[in-house]
């Protein structure tokens, strides 16, 4: 059985089976929003045996138009169900996280579930649950203005909307109570 993207033959575990379109300061792989409609279109498929987008903007943005088949995890309680109460168990599952622009939230909850899936797996280091994530470069903003044939509904709300001043704040102090929530419980 494989446990680890090690047991595929010559696939290293942090080998990406999905182009790397840049890597961040903390190391998190960004694919680029042209790979993104490439994986919606079933152009992987020999690759990727698996794939889900999480959406990490707050649930108006989402609302007013996401990627499809994007789920709205914004909070890392949600995330943490999702993900490490019953992991996949393939090296070939692909996990793309996005916010509005993909520098701040998207590359939080990444970090959340490395964190934690690598704390989860320490007794089998380096293998994780999901070695293939990572964060969509340049966001929803830029995914939305490439491909909006491959949004639904059609539409963008920015996370700062006029409309939506009072979703925000009430969303940027549930989110801020809800990762330390998750860091008291480490």
């Amino acid at each position: 059985a494989i446990r680890s993207a090690k047991d595929i033959d010559g696939l290293k575990e942090d080998a990406p089976l999905l182009p790397v379109a840049g890597v961040s300061s903390d190391g998190h792989k960004t694919v680029s929003c042209a790979t993104l409609s490439q994986v919606l279109k079933g152009q992987y498929k020999e690759v990727i045996d698996d794939f889900v987008v999480i959406d990490c903007r707050y649930p108006y943005e989402y609302d007013g138009g996401h990627i499809e088949g994007a789920m709205n995890l914004w909070m890392p309680e949600d995330v943490s169900k999702k993900f490490l109460e019953n992991p996949v168990a393939s090296p070939r599952h692909v996990v793309i996280f996005h916010c509005e622009f993909s520098t701040k939230r998207a590359p939080d909850m990444f970090r959340f579930v490395r964190d934690r899936d690598r704390s989860a797996n320490l007794d089998k280091y380096p293998d994780l649950f999901y070695p293939q994530m990572y964060v969509l470069q340049g966001g929803y903003r830029k995914f939305y203005e490439n491909h909006k044939e491959l949004c639904s509904p059609r539409g963008y709300v920015q996370m700062n909307d006029e409309q939506h001043a009072t979703n925000l704040k009430n969303s940027q102090n549930i989110l801020k109570r809800s990762f330390k929530r998750c860091k008291s419980d480490r």
